[in-house]
């Protein structure tokens, strides 16, 4: 995949939108959706170069802050977080 290119579009008073990502994260989340609602899609098309083009309502775009953690860590909790960190990386992202 050459292009990394992402998009969401729609025309105000529209009641659909055309996304295309080419991105993982969001090709899966769109794919899921199709999975589970492929009534709700006037199409979904995966591309040659890897990338996903969709038509869906524009009631499934959502726009959110994202989430603040307002959690405070002691030293040994950060210490225990890094050093579990560093084993999850060691095993090349696998828990062990």
């Amino acid at each position: 995949m050459d292009i990394n290119e992402n998009m969401i579009e729609f025309i105000s008073g529209q009641r659909s939108m055309c996304c295309t990502f080419s991105n993982g994260k969001h090709i899966r989340k769109l794919k899921k959706l199709y999975e589970q609602h492929p009534e709700d899609f006037k199409y979904f098309k995966e591309n040659t170069d890897g990338s996903v083009c969709a038509n869906l309502p524009l009631k499934y775009l959502k726009i959110s802050a994202p989430r603040k953690s307002n959690r405070e860590y002691t030293d040994e909790e950060r210490a225990a977080i890094a050093e579990r960190l560093a084993k999850y990386r060691k095993g090349g992202g696998k828990n062990k």
